[in-house]
């Protein structure tokens, strides 16, 4: 599922690669906010469609889910959150069915991964996929913690495919 760390180019980002402290985006409860002349932000209650918004971020895992060619000629690239499986288990978030449907691939939602090299078992978040400029993923390259092998990137472009194209079960 993993590719050893050391056998993968440090310089080059991979669909699968899976990096710690990125900042990625909560878009809960924006507020809306205006631009003043002297460069300054206040905060408006009445906005209009062209207002800018403050958003909330915080650190985590996040997995590349742009094919690797993507990833090196897109201005923009997908991602999504990466989250601990035991945590969703700690907070009866996931029944027993639900966890062992994610272990054997069979939810559509998740994209389950196998603990390894320090990351606990967790799952990708694929109901949660954004996209980011290229850069700001270029600029964390060094935050990578786990690169997927050609097997890993198999399963994990057939989880993509079903969950965007719901292919029909035989």
């Amino acid at each position: 599922m993993y590719a050893d760390p050391a056998t993968v180019d440090p310089n080059i980002l991979y669909q699968g690669d899976i990096l710690e402290d990125f900042p990625f985006y909560i878009l809960d409860k924006p507020q809306p906010v205006k631009k003043e002349e002297d460069g300054s932000f206040s905060m408006e209650q009445q906005t209009t469609t062209t207002d800018l918004q403050v958003v909330g971020s915080k650190t985590q895992r996040v997995i590349l889910l742009s094919q690797t060619c993507d990833l090196q000629r897109r201005n923009n690239v997908m991602i999504c959150p990466v989250h601990e499986l035991a945590q969703f288990i700690e907070d009866n978030t996931l029944n027993a069915d639900s966890v062992k449907s994610i272990r054997d691939r069979k939810n559509y939602y998740f994209f389950y991964l196998p603990a390894f090299n320090g990351l606990p078992e967790s799952i990708a978040d694929l109901q949660t996929i954004i996209y980011v400029p290229r850069a700001v993923i270029t600029a964390h390259i060094l935050n990578r913690i786990v690169p997927m092998s050609d097997l890993g990137r198999h399963h994990l472009g057939w989880s993509l495919a079903n969950l965007f194209s719901r292919p029909a079960t035989t």
